[in-house]
């Protein structure tokens, strides 16, 4: 296994969520085997407030896979949370 991989699957940012004092927008593939969905709902609990926007059939690389949607969701996201 690479070490990029093994970095990958073995750390996250759970751990470091409760010291984040700001909003925060998660958007991400929901194929993403590096960063599952349920992962992500369990981050967002922890980040508040935080919302998450799942892009439907893109995988870990989705603002490559479908870089429209991804542009479109940040756009919303952004907007729903004032930040635009």
């Amino acid at each position: 296994m690479s070490a990029h991989l093994y970095a990958a699957s073995h750390h996250g940012c759970l751990e470091f969520a409760p010291g984040i004092r700001t909003r925060v927008l998660v958007i991400a593939g929901d194929k993403d085997a590096l960063s599952p969905a349920n992962d992500l709902r369990d981050l967002i609990t922890v980040l508040d407030p935080a919302e998450l926007i799942l892009v439907r059939g893109a995988g870990h690389l989705a603002h490559l896979e479908d870089s429209k949607t991804i542009a479109a969701a940040l756009q919303s996201g952004l907007s729903q949370m004032q930040l635009v």
